[in-house]
């Protein structure tokens, strides 16, 4: 790397030019988003005729009828548009040029205003990479879909500590989210560039309530949701393969058609219905649900997973259909002074200690839940 005033000799002839994406990220706060009427010119893809019953499902394809997999349910989309700013003047950034990634890095903002949208180019390079120590309060930030990496951060401590960020678009060159720790972030919007959305991806992202999944991503990681207290709703678009939405829970299909509850987002609160043909409530699906006080479970369950209710502080009374026949309890181990001991049994109602569960007309207290396993699994 070397300063613009000092690569006058570069050869601009040889340089990889840097493929121009069509269509940028998009995002809004929610708030401005119900209710609101799709931008004019826009395709509509949703139709009066579209609408499902209580459960989110076509009527004439109920879940669990025959052997035919579930299409997603459509739902109502919310358009997301970038905020209305103009580029940022190149007299705003210090920057230089990166060899390696072949375009310019920017290094500093030097502007107060909170809103910045950065040019797609700068002396006639691309902006490859964004390197920026939050000395200011942002709020709106633009990246062009030229960026290959940002780094957002505030006073040396790493990404996701600009903590006045409201609204920050990802760049269609990448393929993986990473927005952990961005605390006033209220939405964002994911181009359907993205394939992936890695481990702890929105980890700690407080602020946010919302957020819509493409039809491109087929990963989602562990925790990916963790710490996002007012996240009330996980959006998917229509047409994804493997994850669909009904209400804002996560649900996801496997290569066979049968259908997990992946995740209920964390803000929900008081009653949740877990949609008919699911077989599966996933790992953690209810952890950290602290406000719910009610899950109504279908007969189509027959396995819930590892810690699936934890810390659901709220929850009091659940009633396990007789159709659960297994319930999985994870290993974790226990830790003193950083070093791990021994491993110890979870339980799907970690942390949940008002909680009464009843199954098979049997009601068993928090102090006795492993007698409702034992029962459940035959042993």
């Amino acid at each position: 790397n070397f300063p613009i005033h000092e690569r006058q000799s570069k050869n601009m002839g040889i340089r990889k030019a840097i493929a121009t994406v069509i269509t940028a990220a998009m995002v809004l706060p929610m708030t401005a988003c119900a209710n609101r009427e799709k931008p004019s010119g826009e395709d509509k893809t949703q139709s009066e005729s579209s609408a499902t019953n209580s459960s989110g499902n076509y009527p004439d394809k109920p879940f669990g009828l025959g052997d035919e997999i579930p299409d997603p349910p459509k739902q109502v989309s919310m358009w997301d548009v970038l905020p209305e700013i103009p580029v940022t003047d190149a007299s705003a950034f210090k920057y230089e040029y990166d060899s390696k990634l072949g375009g310019m890095v920017v290094t500093d903002y030097l502007l107060e205003s909170p809103k910045v949208r950065f040019p797609d180019k700068l002396e006639n390079e691309p902006v490859v990479k964004i390197d920026l120590n939050c000395n200011k309060e942002l709020t709106e930030v633009i990246m062009p879909d030229t960026v290959k990496v940002f780094s957002f951060y505030y006073m040396d401590v790493a990404i996701g500590r600009c903590d006045s960020i409201k609204f920050i678009n990802q760049p269609r060159d990448k393929e993986t989210i990473s927005f952990g720790g961005f605390e006033s972030l209220e939405s964002v919007y994911i181009p359907d560039s993205v394939t992936e959305i890695g481990d702890g991806a929105f980890s700690g992202c407080t602020s946010l309530s919302s957020v819509t999944i493409p039809d491109s991503v087929t990963e989602i990681g562990n925790k990916a949701f963790s710490g996002c207290k007012n996240l009330t709703a996980i959006n998917v678009k229509g047409g994804n393969p493997k994850y669909y939405s009904v209400d804002g829970l996560l649900y996801e299909r496997n290569d066979n058609g049968e259908v997990t509850l992946s995740k209920c987002p964390i803000g929900k609160s008081e009653s949740v219905t877990i949609s008919d043909g699911v077989t599966k409530i996933g790992d953690y699906a209810f952890d950290g649900c602290t406000n719910v006080t009610n899950i109504t479970i279908p007969d189509s369950v027959t396995d819930i997973d590892n810690y699936a209710f934890k810390n659901c502080t709220s929850l009091t009374s659940v009633v396990i259909p007789d159709s659960v026949t297994a319930v999985h309890k994870g290993l974790s181990a226990v830790s003193f002074d950083g070093v791990s001991v021994f491993p110890v049994e979870g339980s799907i109602f970690a942390g949940c200690e008002n909680v009464k569960v009843t199954y098979k007309g049997n009601t068993y207290d928090y102090d006795h839940i492993d007698d409702l396993y034992a029962v459940i699994n035959g042993n």
